[in-house]
């Protein structure tokens, strides 16, 4: 229930601050790649799916946790939560319309992406809940809900996910989610510094991030220095509610004494469309189609069911 007060906190930052045309350099970086539509174009898709995942969380989420107990599981490695639905040819903007569960089916036994008032079912594993910050547990919230609305997993990588072309920008959940941290951190006068300096540690891949201290912040030696340059990640940014979420759908290591190499952070996952996975480090998607087929792809002919993870 907070990590779902804290999801609409967020949301209600974003389309606050994009109701006054506030955005536009955060729009820049998270959806500013090259293509054929124009900065209002790019506008009105971000906005949609803002307001269509404000409005999933308003409605209700039905949460399935622990998702590691679906007989059809996508929680696997570092795998923190994953949605299905049901995928078409059609691209850009498309809500999830299935697959349908009704009250008297149980989630865990079948892949269930509605039910038929129209709240939306997101799997939660249990990395989720006792492997992650309460700032990466938000944006999972936020990246799941956003695959219902079309976008998939092309990326968690941050740099990446800066390079991408518009249209894979577009179709990334990621790019989202962070694009929804960064605005509500701003809003808040509370982000994340973009490079965390200072302390004994090294990173892989370089340079260090918030994301990878989180389980730090409240340590007795560094925890003084990490809270300070990241607020966000370390709960200290306080709203009505309570703190912002980070992102962590990017592949980032955890941060080592320097003598000793650098292990990778415990990823974090969410879902895109379709059954995909999120992890911080690597994604996975197992689709099942509707009919007799199954496909692992994005790009599927005929209508077909899939799980996003992450």
């Amino acid at each position: 229930a907070a990590s779902t007060a804290q999801a609409m906190a967020w949301l209600s930052a974003v389309l606050g601050e994009m109701g006054s045309w506030q955005t536009a350099a955060l729009r820049s970086t998270w959806f500013g790649g090259s293509g054929q539509l124009s900065e209002l174009e790019v506008r009105k898709r971000v906005l949609m799916t803002m307001n269509f995942v404000e409005r999933e969380l308003m409605d209700g989420i039905r949460y399935v946790y622990p998702a590691n107990q679906a007989s059809d599981t996508g929680c696997v490695g570092n795998v923190v939560g994953y949605v299905w639905k049901l995928r078409s040819n059609e691209a850009g903007y498309v809500e999830t319309t299935g697959p349908i569960c009704q009250d008297s089916e149980d989630p865990f036994a079948k892949p269930c992406g509605i039910d038929p008032g129209g709240r939306l079912f997101i799997y939660l594993c249990e990395h989720w809940f006792g492997g992650i910050t309460e700032n990466s547990q938000i944006s999972t919230l936020v990246h799941e809900a956003a695959h219902h609305a079309g976008p998939d997993d092309i990326s968690y990588n941050k740099a990446e996910m800066k390079a991408l072309s518009q249209a894979e920008q577009l179709n990334n959940a990621a790019n989202y989610h962070n694009f929804a941290q960064d605005v509500a951190q701003s809003a808040w006068g509370c982000p994340d510094n973009e490079e965390v300096k200072g302390l004994p540690f090294t990173c892989s891949p370089s340079p260090c991030t918030c994301a990878a201290f989180g389980s730090l912040c409240d340590d007795t030696t560094f925890g003084p220095q990490v809270r300070e340059q990241c607020p966000a990640t370390c709960g200290t940014c306080m709203t009505s509610t309570s703190t912002t979420p980070s992102v962590t759908t990017s592949v980032t290591s955890a941060p080592t004494p320097a003598p000793t190499p650098p292990p990778t952070e415990p990823p974090t996952t969410t879902t895109t469309e379709t059954p995909t996975t999120m992890a911080t480090t690597t994604t996975t998607t197992s689709t099942t189609t509707s009919t007799t087929t199954t496909t692992t792809s994005s790009t599927t002919t005929s209508s077909t069911t899939t799980s996003s993870t992450t």
